[in-house]
């Protein structure tokens, strides 16, 4: 910090030395000072995409959906090729429940990243979520298809299949994405939950168990979890205490408050 203070002082109209502060009070969680070194950043270069990517990130995690918005899209103005301005914003329309704007974000992610999966699946979310499964499916099964080895293309297959009561095809998925990735949490609570409403429920309680040592101990997960363990009559007590000995960097932390962003209404 004190070396780019000491940039600035020494170039005070060089915009790249407010962007390097504003970067690293980002990813402090000092997201107002943050925002006043990208401003300051953007008088001095006021053409320059990045810029406001970087400040909309700071007003989406202070949950200013609407100037968050508006940075995303004045970066996909100056660059319309900018697929995280684009992703960015997606995210953000989510938060402000603006739900086609976010399919339209998507849609200029997957044409911008043709061979990329946060697209698909981040789309298929949405789709999921406005009850069109059969879009949600196509996405998946899309982004599974792009990258076969990814656990999260088929967690996202798994919650389209256990939407809509087709556990044992939802459970086949988690399977996968657990093969894939043995220490994924969300994986493990996932399955429980489908466990849970086929009416397993010793299956359901040890997966979730299994969910709680793996999930950050501050996150929104957590609690669903430890809900959903109380809902079956079961004790977190003993998953959590080994669990909460774990720290957790705050970045993780930011990410269960906020799904983080993408953007745009042009």
């Amino acid at each position: 910090m004190a070396d780019y203070s000491a940039a600035i002082k020494a170039e005070p109209t060089f915009a790249a030395g407010y962007i390097s502060r504003a970067l690293l009070l980002l990813g402090r969680g000092q997201f107002d000072r943050s925002i006043a070194d990208f401003s300051e950043a953007i008088r001095l270069a006021p053409n320059v995409a990045g810029i406001y990517n970087g400040r909309g990130l700071a007003y989406a995690f202070k949950r200013d959906t609407v100037h968050a918005i508006a940075d995303f899209d004045a970066a996909i103005r100056l660059d319309p090729k900018h697929a995280e301005a684009y992703w960015n914003c997606g995210q953000a329309h989510e938060v402000a429940h603006d739900m086609k704007a976010a399919l339209d974000d998507y849609r200029a992610v997957i044409r911008l990243e043709p061979d990329g999966t946060r697209g698909p699946i981040r789309r298929a979310k949405v789709y999921l979520y406005l009850a069109d499964n059969e879009h949600a499916l196509d996405d998946a099964n899309a982004a599974i298809g792009v990258s076969p080895q990814s656990a999260d293309g088929y967690k996202v297959r798994g919650d389209i299949y256990r939407t809509k009561g087709e556990f044992d095809r939802a459970i086949a998925d988690y399977d996968t994405a657990i093969r894939l990735e043995p220490r994924n949490g969300d994986a493990y609570h996932l399955r429980g939950v489908a466990y849970r409403l086929k009416g397993d429920t010793a299956r359901a309680i040890a997966d979730l168990k299994s969910a709680l040592t793996l999930v950050s101990p501050n996150g929104y997960e957590n609690s669903e979890i430890r809900a959903e363990l109380s809902t079956l009559g079961a004790d977190a007590r003993s998953a959590q205490a080994a669990e909460s000995k774990r720290p957790v960097a705050f970045a993780e932390v930011r990410r269960a408050r906020f799904p983080l962003p993408a953007c745009g209404q042009r």
